[in-house]
């Protein structure tokens, strides 16, 4: 998956968290890759992440200390993930951030998108584009108005890319992240579209779907959020089933 502090709320942890919230902006307490104490949280492009190596601090306790730090330059999460991203500009990934990387970022404004893609999906905005350098492959950033933080990341890409996701349905799926997955069946024309689609176990939970469409592989991953993101799941399934045209995408640079 991107690693991006829009997408996970709890980039340090190995195991899941507890959420807490701040500013209306969703974090997690658990246990990082030292197998210390932990929490996670993001403003914007901006992740803090707070570990305790002696003793012992309460979970009211590091939430205090982070709630009392100040913003210095909120500006900088007006910014798009094209602008600011390090792996977008130099393409150069640390952690084998292959999503990231195998495409070219680009503003929304520098793209003829061709009213292919909203522009805008409930109160998320979209925020960068990628373009896959060597096959038709598009990654679409979105992100929440308000916040600036909650995001939502979705990638359209032929077969030859598809990876090997979870396919497996029930609860408490996975390691790292609980998660509950079922298959939905949605009528399309004279078939039905079958959507794996998964629900991160706690109580602002992450959501992420996946399915096979018109020759293209898609998968959509929702940060966890205060604000009931089931309604923006539906909102890009009918966009991509019913408005956009995933058969002629050609996009460019202006």
């Amino acid at each position: 998956m991107i690693g991006l502090s829009l997408i996970y709320a709890d980039t340090n942890l190995v195991k899941q968290g507890n959420p807490f919230v701040i500013n209306n902006r969703v974090g997690f307490i658990g246990i990082d890759y030292k197998n210390n104490k932990a929490l996670s949280y993001s403003v914007g492009f901006t992740t803090v992440e707070i570990s305790v190596f002696e003793g012992d601090a309460t979970d009211d306790e590091l939430i205090e200390y982070l709630a009392n730090l100040l913003v210095i330059n909120l500006d900088l999460s007006k910014k798009s993930f094209a602008t600011v991203s390090y792996t977008a500009r130099h393409d150069q990934g640390k952690w084998g951030e292959d999503e990231v990387t195998r495409v070219k970022w680009f503003d929304p404004e520098t793209i003829n998108l061709d009213n292919t893609f909203s522009e805008t999906l409930l109160d998320y905005k979209l925020d960068s584009v990628g373009i896959g350098k060597e096959t038709n492959e598009v990654q679409l950033l979105y992100r929440q108005n308000e916040n600036l933080t909650d995001g939502c990341w979705i990638s359209i890409a032929p077969h030859t890319l598809e990876q090997d996701l979870p396919k497996t349905l029930g609860r408490n799926i996975g390691t790292r992240q609980k998660w509950r997955f079922r298959l939905l069946k949605i009528p399309y024309e004279n078939r039905k579209i079958e959507v794996y689609y998964g629900i991160q176990e706690t109580k602002y939970p992450a959501r992420w779907f996946w399915f096979s469409f018109n020759n293209k592989i898609i998968q959509c991953h929702i940060r966890s959020s205060v604000n009931e993101t089931s309604s923006l799941v539906r909102e890009i399934l009918i966009k991509i089933l019913f408005t956009w045209q995933l058969d002629c995408i050609q996009l460019r640079n202006n």
